[in-house]
């Protein structure tokens, strides 16, 4: 923040303003006006910038309070803070519109800006000094309005338990050291020494010279309270603009929101910064990048979830140590949409490997996902999000990572195997006999016995769906005798034998004992099903 030293500028236009009064003191000719002009317009020009200043030293107070968690006694200085630079800009503008008053009472400006009466010295008087000298003119009310700010200013001071206090600015000749040892100048009060026998042009220059005491005395008193805080002034030597927006991608229709400002930063002093408490770099902008995956978590009803990352940013003070900010940003993260690409992708097949394809597109190119599987067991394969699952229980729960980041979970109900159809066959297609009517004996020769797999699950898990008759025996039951019979060890074959050995009124006897199941791994397992039994009447 500012220094209560004045600058080298301040320090010649104040040299300048004694020239000036010393000047008034002689009764000056025009010949000098235009100087006059051009210390007014300096003036007016250290004042801006003085407001400038004090204005960064305020927002740095805030910045400061801010950061401080906003204790009682932080606040208080900011509202003092506040106070002091009310109270000046009411000062200024009172004494801007002063100045603008005696422009338009001398004419006005040119169209180079110039005062047109410049040299008016009786518009001065009669506006400053009363009409007629009658000693109730502006200057008067000016001079009261000044050391009633001078005295608010050593308030403030007091109340900070400050030992400086400030002079009055607006003085008479007889408590001014450049006038007090005159003879002829000393009697005269602040409205004469000043206004009296005055140019506007150099009129204009007094009032601008008292704005810049306004500005600097305020600068001191901000200094004093940003002391309180902790903060000391970096004179900044490089400006960049930021943009900041609540997001980069709009949907049509929608507001894009955002703020735009200027960041101020001195190139020489490296701050120092941590994001969730661990060093990030700092590039020679004085800036950090922050850029982290958002994991998942316990979505909200609206598919949301708040998150808070933290940090803090080390800045070397000029006075010596260093001041800790800390950052706190909430962000939220919007729950990705996982597709399963599947036939009945809500149910899959114990002990099956059920092959799914998962999807994130809002992932795009930075989709790599892993998968962990609660219920059963999990095998990839050379496809980017597609595994087999072989579930074990009831329900199964396959979760999602992406680049060790957690996306979600889709849970899965898990059915059992369908059991096969057993059915006799004609030429290997299922045949239903005719219980009353049977058939023939030379007709065995097309029949067979077959298991057949769930259309359903054959579409879903074709590898899984392979079943088989392992075990069946056929008899020939003459009356309630077994006249003959064999045993098979495999689907598929035809009852050719009992064709030849088959008479009339004979039943042939199917019954199968053994179903068996290869799944997608090659491997067999025995289906737990009921005995199959057919009776085929021969007639």
């Amino acid at each position: 923040m500012a220094g209560g030293k004045e600058t080298p500028r301040q320090k010649l236009i104040n040299l300048m303003y004694l020239v000036l009064l010393a000047m008034l003191a002689l009764q000056v000719s025009s010949a000098i006006i235009q100087k006059f002009y051009f210390l007014n317009e300096s003036l007016t020009h250290a004042v801006e910038e003085s407001e400038l200043r004090n204005l960064e030293i305020l927002s740095n107070i805030q910045i400061a309070v801010e950061n401080n968690k906003n204790i009682a006694a932080d606040v208080a200085v900011l509202d003092a803070a506040k106070k002091v630079r009310k109270s000046t800009t009411t000062q200024l503008k009172q004494i801007r519109k002063l100045k603008k008053e005696l422009i338009d009472a001398s004419g006005g400006k040119d169209e180079q800006g110039f005062p047109k009466g410049a040299k008016d010295e009786e518009t001065v008087a009669q506006m400053m000094l009363g009409v007629g000298d009658s000693k109730n003119g502006a200057a008067y009310t000016l001079k009261i309005q000044l050391d009633a700010f001078i005295k608010e200013m050593n308030s403030s001071m007091e109340q900070m338990k400050e030992s400086k206090r400030f002079n009055n600015i607006a003085l008479d000749a007889k408590q001014d050291p450049i006038f007090k040892d005159d003879k002829e100048q000393r009697r005269k009060d602040f409205a004469h020494v000043n206004f009296e026998s005055t140019p506007l042009i150099a009129a204009l220059a007094v009032l601008s010279e008292k704005e810049a005491q306004i500005t600097t005395i305020e600068s001191d008193v901000l200094n004093h309270l940003a002391k309180k805080v902790g903060v000391a002034r970096i004179n900044v030597d490089r400006l960049r603009p930021v943009v900041l927006s609540e997001a980069n991608k709009v949907v049509a229709g929608t507001k894009f929101k955002g703020e735009m400002f200027m960041a101020a930063y001195h190139s020489t002093y490296q701050p120092e910064m941590t994001f969730q408490n661990r060093p990030i770099k700092v590039n020679n902008k004085g800036v950090a990048d922050i850029e982290f995956s958002a994991s998942g978590g316990n979505y909200g009803a609206d598919g949301m979830l708040k998150k808070t990352w933290k940090g803090t940013i080390k800045y070397p003070k000029p006075t010596g140590g260093d001041s800790i900010y800390d950052v706190s940003y909430d962000y939220y993260v919007v729950k990705p949409q996982i597709q399963v690409q599947g036939e009945e992708v809500d149910v899959i097949y114990r002990n099956c490997g059920n092959k799914l394809n998962f999807s994130v597109p809002a992932l795009g190119a930075a989709y790599n996902p892993k998968f962990s599987v609660d219920g059963g067991q999990i095998k990839n394969t050379n496809n980017r999000g597609e595994i087999i699952v072989i579930p074990n229980q009831p329900r199964t729960t396959i979760s999602i990572s992406n680049e060790s980041v957690f996306i979600g979970a889709k849970k899965f109900k898990v059915k059992s195997v369908p059991k096969p159809t057993i059915s006799l066959t004609n030429n290997g297609q299922p045949y239903k006999v005719d219980v009353i009517k049977g058939m023939k004996p030379n007709y065995l020769h097309n029949i067979s016995v077959k298991a057949f797999a769930d259309k359903a699950f054959a579409k879903t898990n074709p590898k899984d769906a392979r079943f088989k008759i392992k075990k069946f025996r056929v008899s020939i039951i003459r009356g309630v005798r077994d006249v003959y019979n064999e045993p098979f060890t495999a689907q598929g074959k035809r009852l050719t034998n009992f064709a030849r050995k088959a008479q009339a009124g004979d039943r042939i006897v199917v019954t199968v004992t053994e179903v068996i199941r290869k799944n997608y791994l090659g491997e067999i397992e025995v289906v737990n099903m009921p005995r199959e039994i057919f009776s085929i009447p021969i007639n």
